[in-house]
């Protein structure tokens, strides 16, 4: 049911001035007068000044709007645990509120509470915030403890705001029953900072949008579970080519158990994780993208864009179906073990694919290029660049080849081959150098020239380099013969 409170039209170009309410500069707590202000139902002007409030302050009229004077304006919390701004009451659905031009701080290191937390809200935007500045968090570093929250959220948008150093989450986001889906991050919206999670979805939510703007030097910047709403994952995350995760602690993406049905990247920039030290409780896996065991549900599909410069693997997959089409895979790993690849795809229960990488560039990745640990299923890895800069190109030990698990027409893992070759007479044999990235497991020798009764041409001694056509007695002349070699089935 939707808040019957609306804002007051009937006055043209109202506006509530917080200071026609009671509010100062000079005030140790104008929580009072700005909650007058906003219970007008008009909209509500902040002016240029710093503003102490010791609680929360609640916006319950729908379409109100809410208006700082830029960077001018800080509303500053003196608590360690209120809430700052409020928008619902929690209970009823509230839609149109929108919030901008407000810096939002803390005069005091926050252990819990949320800047500005969105409740049951619809339709709603913040617009040119700053949720902790940058000048902010230089002077005197992480205040706030949550930057924005949306419980049970939907059709909202972050637009063009700061959001720099928090003691928990930058931006926290999960659904409802009724209310889950559609926020929106767009504008150059930057965050930064986070001890946690720069970004959180945190279950039973679709359509996130990330489309413009920057994740940076959280412990995690996107993490995406259920966690929040327990056996209710999220639906579909999508991230545009607008929008880089970048320099995160320990993961630029992190994916928990159960966390998503479909996350889309288009033309995304994911670099440098494990870049930024000091931040999070920990940098053990220093991974572009971390995808956890538990995800026998999610499709990830990641078209274009550029996975660069992680310290330990540029993508580890421990279970989900994953697409990767035309995606840069480049300079991810010191090469000090298997973390160390550019996409390991890693032996486990119920991982086995769907797996399919085409058309991608691999190069100057410290362990090999793609290191697949597992039999995989109904899986194609074609057309793609392995240069092999580190321990080298593609491997497996167990990614059995078949009709329904296709690996070919890659340059740099080389899967057919073909040439010709001669005995020459008087002999029975000759080494043939196939040129292939493992030893074939199918051969064909055709003869260019007569060959004279049991004197067939036969192969033998096939190696992970060569292997050998002979006749059963010496040639009376050169015998000249054409092979193909391969390796698993090639269609």
């Amino acid at each position: 049911m939707a808040l019957t409170k609306a804002r007051n039209r009937m006055i043209s170009d109202a506006v509530a001035v917080v200071t026609d309410s009671g509010a100062t500069t000079g005030s140790a707590d104008n929580t009072a007068a700005f909650q007058r202000a906003i219970d007008t139902g008009l909209d509500v002007h902040v002016p240029p000044g710093d503003w102490n409030l010791t609680g929360p302050v609640t916006l319950t009229t729908t379409g109100q709007i809410l208006t700082g004077s830029g960077s001018d304006c800080r509303i500053l919390s003196t608590s360690t645990t209120a809430d700052i701004i409020r928008v619902g009451n929690g209970t009823d659905e509230i839609r149109g509120v929108v919030i901008k031009d407000i810096n939002v701080y803390a005069t005091v290191a926050k252990t819990a509470g949320v800047a500005i937390r969105l409740r049951v809200a619809e339709q709603c935007a913040l617009v040119n915030c700053g949720i902790s500045s940058a000048q902010d968090y230089a002077a005197t570093g992480a205040k706030l403890y949550d930057g924005i929250t949306f419980e049970e959220g939907a059709d909202c948008t972050i637009d063009a705001c700061s959001l720099w150093g928090f003691g928990r989450d930058a931006i926290r986001i999960y659904g409802g029953a009724v209310h889950n889906g559609e926020i929106s991050i767009v504008g150059g919206t930057w965050i930064t900072y986070a001890q946690r999670y720069g970004v959180y979805c945190g279950g039973r939510f679709g359509g996130l949008r990330l489309l413009d703007g920057d994740i940076s030097a959280c412990w995690r910047n996107l993490c995406i579970d259920q966690l929040l709403t327990p056996t209710y994952p999220n639906r579909e995350i999508f991230i545009g080519s607008s929008f880089s995760i970048d320099a995160s602690s320990d993961a630029n993406i992190w994916v928990g158990s159960g966390g998503a049905s479909t996350i889309e990247a288009t033309g995304m920039w994911c670099a440098s994780a494990g870049r930024t030290t000091g931040v999070g409780p920990s940098e053990t896996n220093k991974t572009g993208i971390q995808i956890d065991p538990g995800n026998g549900s999610l499709t990830m599909r990641i078209t274009g864009g550029k996975i660069y410069n992680c310290t330990g693997a540029g993508m580890t997959v421990n279970e989900g179906v994953i697409f990767l089409n035309d995606v840069l895979v480049t300079d991810n790993g010191g090469g000090a073990g298997l973390s160390d690849h550019g996409i390991w795809v890693v032996a486990g229960a119920g991982n086995e694919g769907p797996l399919q990488v085409t058309n991608c560039y691999f190069g100057s990745n410290g362990g090999y290029d793609l290191y697949v640990d597992g039999l995989q299923v109904y899986s194609r890895i074609t057309d793609n660049v392995f240069r092999g800069s580190g321990t080298g190109t593609y491997y497996s030990t167990t990614n059995v080849l078949s009709e329904t698990n296709i690996v070919q027409r890659n340059i740099g893992y080389r899967t057919s081959n073909q040439g010709t070759g001669t005995i020459l007479s008087g002999g029975t044999s000759v080494v043939v150098n196939h040129g292939l990235a493992a030893a074939p497991s199918n051969i064909q020798v055709t003869a260019n020239n007569t060959v004279p009764e049991g004197r067939g041409l036969a192969v033998s001694t096939v190696g992970a380099t060569q292997f050998t056509v002979l006749v059963s007695t010496a040639t009376a002349a050169d015998r000249d013969f054409y092979w193909s070699a391969s390796v698993g089935v090639q269609v």
